[in-house]
C-alpha cells in the first residue's frame, strides 16, 4: 500500500493499512522502540548504483548520500545516483573507492584501493600527490583530521601520514602483524585519533603512536561515544570506555564468534554492530539488541560501513548493495484472528479511548487498552460485511453494512436500525453534523437521521441520488459528499447544488473527502489522483505531479497540519 502525504502542498508518509490498523508509534527520546521493525529499501546495480559492493559512506553538507563502490563514486540525491568514476570525471583517476571522508572545510577526500587519495571542492576533483617512496600503494581505509587540525590518512597496514608534511607513523610492533587485517580508525570528541589493529589500540601523536592501554584484553572494533571516549567491541563484550575507565557494559556479543567490520552509535545513543557473516546488530543503551541479515530485509550479511544522516536515517554499505533503513513510526495493529483475511474498511475512536474497526467480511473489531473483541453474528451483526463505523456525541456506536442495513451498538450486541425494507442499500459513508443529525452516505443515496426521523434526500437528485462513499461538513452548516459515479454534492440551509463538468468538476468517482483547516476541500478519486478545491477552483494532483496512483480512498489530517493521503487499489 502506498502512501503520501501532503502539509497543505506536498510531503511525505502514511496512513492505515487496507488490510488492518496503524498507529503512530510511542516515541522515548527521540526513537522508536527497539524491536519495532525497519523500513528497508535498498539500492543495487539495478537502481544505477555502479557496483553492489559498497565500501564506503558519507553524507556531505549539501546533503547528498556519497557511496564508495569499486567502480566508482555514487551521489544519491533522494530519488537517483549520480555516478563519478574514473571514465567520465577529470581528476578522478582511480576508480576503486575504499574511504570517504568530508573535512572542516567541506573538501571531500576519497581513500583509493592502491593507496592514492583524491580531493573533491566545490564539485573538482584532483589528486593529491604522494611521494611513493614514503607513502607505497597500500589500500587507504580512513582519514581523520585530529587536535592540531592536520589531517591524516590510514592504510591497511596501520600506516599513518600527516598529508600536510608526508609525515609518516608506522604502527606499533604489536599492531603490525596479520597485514591484510583492516584497522579501525575513530575520533574522540576533543578529535584525538586512536587506531585499532589486531587487537591493540593506539593514538595517532605528531611523535609516533602511543599505545592505548583498554587493559591486556582483544579488541576488535571501536567508534566514538557521543558522551565522551569510545564503543568497544572486545572479549565478547560491547562497553564504553571514559579514556580512564569502563563506564558502561552493553552485555556480551548478541553475534557470537562472528568478525566485528565496523561499529557506529547513532544520535539516539544505539550502538551499531556490523559483521562479516551475521549482519547488523542495533544495541540500545540496556543492552538489548536487534539483528538484520538477509533472514528479515538486507541483501547481504557482510557488513562493510555505516553511517547515520541528518534526518537519522541510517544507510548500510553492503557486498550486496546500499541500504537506508527508516525505524517505522508506527505500529501494526492486528487481532489474534488477523482480521480472518478480511480488509478493513473504516476506523473510528471512542470517547473511551477504544478503537473500532470495520471489516469487509469479518464484522467489526473493538481494541481497548491492548484486548481485542470481535463483533460478528453472535453479536447481532446478520451482516458482516461492515464498510462505515462510527461513535456519535451520544457515545452510540453505528456501524453500517453492504446490504445488510445500519446497526447500532446497543450493550455489547448490535442492534438493527429502521426497517430493513427502508434502509437496505449497502451503507458506505456516516457522519455526525451537527451533534444529534445522522448523515448516512448509502448506495441509493443520502440520508438524514435527527429527532429519531429518517430523511431521504434523493429528491435533490444527481449526487443526493448516488451512490455516496464520503461526507464531510465544510464551513458551519455546511455539508459535501462525494458518490462512486454521481459526482460532487453540497448541501447548505436545505440547499443543494451538484458539482460536474460545468463547475469545472470532471471527476464523477469519489473515495474520499477532507476539509482542511484553511478552508480547502481536498477531494480523493478513484481514477484522477486527489483534487483540491478552494475559492471556486479545482486543481487536479495525479500520477503526473508525482503520486504512485491515483486511487485515494482516505485522507486525514494530523495534529502537526500534514495531510495524509491512502493510495490503494480496491
Amino acid at each position: 500500500m502506498p502512501c503520501s502525504s501532503f502539509k497543505h502542498h506536498l510531503s511525505a508518509g502514511l496512513f492505515a493499512a487496507v488490510s488492518g490498523l496503524a498507529q503512530l508509534a510511542p516515541i522515548a527520546g527521540g526513537a522508536t522502540d527497539l524491536n519495532g521493525e525497519f523500513a528497508i529499501k535498498t539500492l543495487t546495480t539495478d537502481d544505477g548504483l555502479p557496483h553492489d559492493s559498497v565500501t564506503a559512506l558519507l553524507q556531505t553538507r549539501q546533503g547528498y548520500i556519497w557511496a564508495g563502490t569499486y567502480n566508482g563514486i555514487a551521489q544519491w540525491d533522494g530519488n537517483h545516483f549520480r555516478v563519478f568514476d574514473a571514465s567520465n570525471t577529470k581528476g578522478l583517476n582511480d576508480s576503486r573507492i575504499t574511504a570517504l571522508y568530508e573535512d572542516a572545510e567541506g573538501a571531500v577526500w576519497i581513500g583509493h584501493d592502491r593507496g592514492e587519495v583524491t580531493r573533491c571542492v566545490d564539485g573538482q576533483f584532483a589528486p593529491v600527490v604522494l611521494d611513493p617512496r614514503v607513502w607505497g600503494n597500500a589500500t587507504i581505509v580512513s582519514f581523520g583530521n585530529d587536535e592540531h587540525g592536520d589531517l591524516w590518512v590510514l592504510n591497511l597496514l596501520g600506516a599513518a601520514l600527516r598529508l600536510r608534511d608526508s609525515l609518516r607513523l608506522e604502527p606499533l610492533l604489536q599492531m603490525a602483524a596479520e597485514p591484510t587485517v583492516r584497522p579501525a580508525l575513530a575520533t574522540d570528541t576533543d578529535h584525538h585519533i586512536y587506531v585499532l589493529r589486531n587487537g591493540n589500540a593506539a593514538r595517532i601523536t605528531p611523535s609516533g603512536y602511543q599505545a592505548e592501554n583498554f587493559g591486556s584484553e582483544y579488541y576488535a572494533q571501536l567508534t566514538r561515544a557521543s558522551a565522551g571516549g569510545f564503543w568497544v567491541a572486545g572479549v565478547t563484550r560491547v562497553r564504553q570506555w571514559n579514556g580512564s575507565k569502563w563506564v558502561k557494559d552493553l552485555g556480551p556479543f548478541p553475534w557470537g564468534d562472528s568478525f566485528v567490520t565496523t561499529m557506529l552509535e547513532t544520535a539516539h545513543h544505539r550502538v551499531l554492530v556490523g559483521t562479516l557473516l551475521s549482519g547488523l546488530y542495533v544495541m540500545d543503551e540496556s543492552g538489548n539488541s536487534y539483528r538484520l541479515s538477509r533472514t528479515n530485509g538486507l541483501p547481504q550479511d557482510w557488513i562493510r560501513c555505516l553511517a547515520e544522516d541528518h534526518e537519522h536515517n541510517l544507510w548500510v554499505g553492503t557486498s550486496g548493495g546500499l541500504v537506508l533503513l527508516r525505524e517505522r513510526k508506527i505500529v501494526m495493529l492486528s487481532p489474534p484472528d488477523h482480521w480472518d483475511g478480511w480488509p478493513v474498511r473504516s476506523i473510528t475512536r471512542a470517547h473511551d479511548g477504544a478503537i473500532w474497526a470495520a471489516t469487509e467480511g469479518a464484522g467489526v473489531y473493538r481494541l481497548a487498552g491492548d484486548q481485542w473483541t470481535h463483533f460478528g453474528t453472535s453479536a447481532g451483526l446478520a451482516n458482516l460485511f461492515v464498510w462505515s463505523v462510527l461513535e456519535d456525541s451520544q457515545h452510540r456506536l453505528w456501524a453500517g453494512t453492504w446490504g445488510g442495513g445500519l446497526f447500532r451498538l446497543e450493550g455489547e450486541k448490535f442492534v438493527r436500525q429502521f426497517d430493513l425494507a427502508e434502509l437496505s442499500a449497502p451503507v458506505t459513508a456516516l457522519h455526525e453534523s451537527p451533534p444529534g443529525t445522522l448523515w448516512i452516505g448509502t448506495g441509493a443515496g443520502l440520508m438524514r437521521y435527527a429527532s429519531n426521523h429518517l430523511e431521504r434526500l434523493a429528491h435533490f437528485g444527481n449526487a443526493a441520488a448516488g451512490a455516496v462513499r464520503a461526507i464531510e461538513s465544510g464551513a458551519p452548516g455546511e455539508l459535501w459528499f462525494g458518490t462512486q459515479g454521481s459526482g460532487l454534492g453540497h448541501l447548505q440551509a436545505g440547499k443543494f447544488k451538484p458539482y460536474g463538468q460545468a463547475e469545472g468538476f470532471a471527476h464523477n468517482s469519489i473515495l474520499a473527502l477532507h476539509y482542511d483547516a484553511d478552508g480547502v476541500l481536498w477531494i480523493g478519486t478513484s481514477e484522477h489522483g486527489i483534487v483540491r478545491f478552494k475559492e471556486g477552483r479545482f486543481t487536479t494532483l495525479a500520477t503526473q505531479q508525482g503520486l504512485p496512483n491515483n486511487i485515494i480512498d482516505h485522507i486525514e489530517e494530523d495534529g502537526l497540519g500534514y495531510l495524509w493521503f491512502r493510495e490503494t487499489l480496491i
